[in-house]
């Protein structure tokens, strides 16, 4: 088993229902610890872990990996979409309430599988848990930053991931 750790962010006010955000996490890919982030504008902190958590899939190859990975987060609003949203959306044929391909659709769709494989299992820390997420969130609100100055609460969509 290895151990992911996932931090998510807006920074600035929301336009239109569109805020900059960003995401950052850590985790073990092969024999090295990695940090990964992806930013843009983002209507929920939700869809910014979904983004993340399919990152590190990517990263990892989780599909054909035999290994299984504990992921840490502070929003329990995940765990929310993960069991009550994303269940409805694969009974209505991928849609919403509205008729509508939910944001992150195919990223939830990738963590969800995942968890039903028993690849991926989400944990919220108890207690005070602040110096697990101390870089990754230093790291996230850097980049919560970069896409409000580049304008990124004008549209719903992630503009850069990458791993530094």
């Amino acid at each position: 088993m290895s151990l992911m750790v996932l931090k998510a962010c807006h920074y600035g006010d929301y336009v239109a229902g569109v805020a900059a955000g960003a995401y950052c996490g850590e985790g073990q890919v092969g024999n090295k610890s990695v940090t990964f982030y992806g930013f843009g504008g983002i209507k929920n902190t939700e869809t910014l872990y979904a983004y993340g958590l399919a990152h590190f899939i990517h990263l990892r190859k989780m599909e054909e990996d035999e290994g299984f990975v504990q992921v840490l987060i502070v929003n329990n609003g995940v765990t929310n979409f993960l069991k009550k949203y994303v269940p409805k959306w694969l009974a209505n044929g991928g849609l919403n309430s509205e008729g509508k391909v939910p944001d992150a659709y195919d990223a939830w769709l990738e963590v969800y599988t995942l968890i039903l494989l028993s690849k991926i299992l989400i944990n919220r820390p108890a207690g005070h848990y602040n110096s697990i997420f101390k870089s990754v969130g230093k790291i996230c609100e850097e980049k919560a930053k970069i896409a409000h100055s580049r304008g990124c609460f004008s549209e719903n969509a992630l503009v850069e991931q990458g791993e530094l």
